[in-house]
């Protein structure tokens, strides 16, 4: 059996990245061919209309194994539009979709589903989110040119998200979240969609009770620093709160550089000696075994991996009312969901520092429903009684 993944470029990250490598490990489907399939995402990678004014040589099909992810690289054509650039090579990505049985998509939203579903070949998608729902949360910290670019081309994406969702045979969606936002923007009959959350390596993300220090907090942010959508001046802004009180309190920002504008803002609310920048690491377990509290601030989450790992680790998460996160948090028993208010995420704060109990009730909301090895068993008998039309 051979099982073709179209995804995004593993360059990339965030949690597109990791639902692909989930899907491509030996461990997953055993014995199998799988692969990813995926445009190039840097625009040093791409093909874009300044290329062709040069006369630059287009860039070609590649073979590779990055980030632990066996994949195909495809040249991408336009990187000005998100969906003419799967459009302008549908007839490379089709040459490589028929070598494979099944194809399930991997996101992230179902745009990498493009291809296969303008080659009109079978296939169903694994999504966190639509495209409008991310989109739309981005929006406001989006500059003057890309608003204008996303106001133009939003026609054309809904238009091809609602095609990928209609042709596909069907769709799991990662939350009930987002399978709410599919139904209601484009009236997809709620059962072709089955929920399969992301799954969670809970003997890898252990939890260490014991190194927590509980007098001198230790705040961890987990993801892109450079999406609007992750609201993390919402953050900056809840530690101010919190300094107010602790003196100590120490916030991590892991997963890349904060930007200058919100450096500035730390700076204006003198809490930048409070922050320390770890950018990318190669393990996040100590840190979210050491943190007090792992926070979410998020305009929007089709589900929020990076949290259910730091649940995994016994820390509880503090979120705000985002989407994704209310599937798996309970107010007040495993962690708590308030309104985007840094006096709200502050108490918040205050609460975990004072109810022990939340951090083993973290850790069994993880084993008991997104383990890898519960997960893994709901898609490999997916994938044993999908017969493609």
């Amino acid at each position: 059996m051979s099982i073709g993944i179209p995804t995004l470029d593993p360059l990339g990250g965030g949690g597109v990245l990791r639902v692909t490598q989930f899907l491509t490990e030996d461990g997953t489907f055993p014995n199998q061919r799988v692969k990813a399939l995926y445009n190039s995402q840097p625009w040093s990678k791409c093909y874009s209309v300044k290329n062709v004014l040069k006369g630059v040589s287009p860039p070609t099909r590649k073979e590779e194994k990055l980030k632990n992810v066996p994949g195909i690289r495809f040249p991408r054509y336009l990187p000005e539009s998100e969906a003419l650039s799967y459009i302008s090579n549908v007839t490379i990505w089709k040459e490589d979709l028929n070598d494979y049985e099944y194809i399930l998509g991997a996101g992230g939203t179902c745009l990498p589903c493009l291809p296969a579903a303008l080659s009109k070949l079978p296939f169903r998608c694994w999504v966190g989110t639509t495209i409008i729902d991310e989109r739309d949360a981005q929006l406001h910290g989006y500059s003057g040119l890309k608003k204008w670019r996303y106001r133009i081309e939003k026609p054309l994406l809904v238009k091809y998200e609602k095609m990928i969702y209609q042709r596909a045979e069907k769709i799991y969606s990662q939350s009930k979240y987002t399978k709410g936002k599919i139904v209601e923007h484009y009236d997809i009959n709620p059962n072709k969609i089955m929920k399969i959350p992301f799954p969670i390596d809970t003997a890898k993300f252990t939890m260490k009770d014991d190194i927590v220090d509980r007098n001198n907090p230790i705040i961890v942010y987990v993801g892109r620093t450079n999406d609007p959508r992750k609201n993390i001046e919402l953050l900056i802004q809840s530690v101010k709160k919190l300094s107010f009180e602790l003196n100590d309190v120490e916030l991590r920002i892991i997963g890349g550089e904060l930007p200058d504008h919100l450096r500035r803002l730390a700076t204006d609310l003198e809490i930048y000696d409070n922050i320390v920048e770890y950018g990318w690491v190669n393990d996040i377990i100590p840190h979210l075994q050491e943190a007090t509290a792992f926070i979410l601030p998020s305009k929007q989450e089709g589900l929020g991996i990076a949290a259910l790992e730091a649940m995994s680790c016994g820390t509880p998460v503090i979120s705000t009312y985002c989407g994704g996160p209310e599937d798996f948090i309970r107010n007040g028993r495993n962690g708590f969901l308030v309104n985007e208010e840094p006096g709200q995420i502050a108490n918040a704060v205050f609460s975990v520092m004072n109810t022990t109990s939340l951090r083993t009730n973290a850790r069994n909301t993880i084993k008991n429903k997104y383990d890898r090895d519960i997960v893994g068993d709901i898609l490999r008998e997916e994938i044993k009684e999908w017969r493609p039309s």
